[in-house]
């Protein structure tokens, strides 16, 4: 009894040894930083951050465990939620990265599994790869955003079955929204394959394929005889731009700029001509035909396309053209901003034919006036707490102030400021939300603020010709 006694006594003391053997602080050090840590969170965040700085040297799971501790501490704090992330990230021995993968599928606040998957996300191995890939069936959307768009950074063909296989449970459920979509980005990001929508596709194309398949590898086409329902969800085109949400923002630029005509493509004609078809390009197949015609009234159409191709104008029947394209399950709302900021409603609206009919209505009445306020418009669009995409379109560079804007202001005098502030404030409100902001721009708007404010926020930026 008593040998036996002493091997278990002797079994627990290695495996706190072991646990801690790569600990770089003396204990006396590690409870310091913890008390310290402890009592000046919350009163003195700044002196706090150079202590956490200092315990992430420990390298170690109690290292880890204590920093998951204070979750509901620091997350109404930008800085000290910074601070934490880079203190996962500073840890590199085996046992923080075990404890850090651990505490990312065990921890209580959303918001510190995704901080823990970020920081496996920037890491390579099984243990990073497996514990992103067990968390795409997250219960809580933001942390499944995460993990299936780190899957797709990160190019490992083991993602892609279950990626597939997450795909095609949503599809039955018939939950074909955001999620369903960013998985197939990163099947796309993760094969080389691109043009295949449904799971059934990429299931079918998978199956016939496997053996061969390296990341960016082989791009055969897909065995598309099995057919998969998506639900009622239908992706559509914004000026040309997918959008494939249930729940969407569109926030859209009415400033006085919007009054400028756009010179038309070499192949437009009135709408008036296109009876109905409804656009303003024509088919290859057409140019032909109404070439001759074009150029004997092309002096005729200069006062049509004044109209036609006014900014505001494009946008107010491309708008139009959206809602009615939109499936009855998804949810939407419309944000016309200058230097005023107006909602069609206080929050999403189900596409319903009364909801769009009115929807309509709401967009005819639009004028173009007034400056840019982009970041009001912004953080307007964000209060919608149901959101998951945001649609930003424009035509010039954030400001305030108006004026003849130059390219070393990046717009107006006062642009580049708020396109930082722009950029800080989206960075510490969508640190969790993971809203999707893509935006579209005709020309004169501030391409390299679009691109970037959409490429940061897993989305895509279009120019609009």
């Amino acid at each position: 009894m008593k040998v036996g006694f002493v091997i278990a006594l002797a079994a627990a003391f290695l495996f706190v040894i072991s646990q801690y053997a790569v600990a770089k602080l003396d204990d006396a050090r590690f409870e310091e930083l913890k008390k310290r840590i402890s009592a000046a969170i919350k009163s003195s965040p700044e002196a706090t951050k150079s202590d956490i700085g200092d315990i992430a040297t420990d390298d170690s799971a109690r290292a880890v465990d204590f920093l998951v501790s204070l979750a509901s501490s620091i997350m109404t704090s930008p800085e000290l939620v910074n601070a934490v992330q880079s203190a996962f990230d500073s840890m590199n021995s085996d046992e923080a990265i075990s404890a850090i993968a651990q505490h990312s599928r065990s921890a209580c606040d959303y918001k510190m599994r995704i901080l823990l998957l970020e920081s496996l996300a920037k890491r390579s191995g099984s243990i990073a790869v497996g514990t992103l890939i067990k968390a795409i069936d997250d219960s809580k959307e933001e942390v499944a955003y995460t993990a299936v768009r780190a899957l797709g950074e990160k190019r490992s063909d083991s993602a892609i079955e279950p990626l597939i296989a997450l795909m095609e449970r949503l599809a039955k459920k018939k939950e074909t929204g955001r999620l369903y979509n960013d998985a197939r980005i990163a099947l796309e990001k993760i094969t080389g394959k691109t043009g295949l929508e449904e799971a059934q596709d990429w299931h079918n194309w998978y199956e016939a394929y496997k053996a061969g398949i390296v990341p960016g590898g082989p791009k055969e086409s897909p065995d598309t005889s099995k057919s998969s329902a998506r639900g009622e969800i239908k992706t559509v085109s914004f000026f040309g731009l997918t959008i494939d949400s249930r729940r969407i923002v569109f926030v859209i630029d009415v400033s006085e700029s919007m009054l400028v005509p756009d010179k038309p493509p070499d192949n437009w004609v009135p709408d008036k001509e296109l009876g109905q078809k409804g656009g303003t390009r024509l088919r290859e197949d057409e140019e032909a035909a109404l070439k001759k015609k074009r150029e004997e009234e092309l002096e005729k159409m200069k006062k049509e396309w004044e109209k036609e191709r006014q900014r505001i104008y494009r946008v107010k029947k491309e708008l139009t053209r959206v809602i009615d394209a939109l499936a009855p399950s998804v949810r939407f709302n419309i944000i016309a901003f200058s230097d005023q900021i107006d909602s069609w409603k206080k929050g999403l609206q189900q596409a319903s034919a009364g909801n769009k009919s009115n929807a309509k209505e709401w967009v005819e009445k639009l004028e173009a006036k007034g400056l840019t306020w982009t970041d009001d418009a912004l953080k307007e669009a964000f209060k919608d707490k149901e959101a998951d995409t945001i649609v930003l379109l424009s035509d010039g560079a954030p400001t305030h102030l108006g004026g003849v804007g130059r390219e070393e202001w990046g717009g107006h005098q006062d642009s580049k400021v708020i396109i930082e502030s722009i950029y800080k404030w989206i960075e510490e409100n969508n640190k969790f939300r993971k809203v999707t902001i893509h935006t579209l721009g005709f020309e004169g708007a501030n391409v390299e603020f679009m691109k970037k404010l959409a490429g940061d926020n897993n989305g895509a930026f279009r120019d609009i010709p």
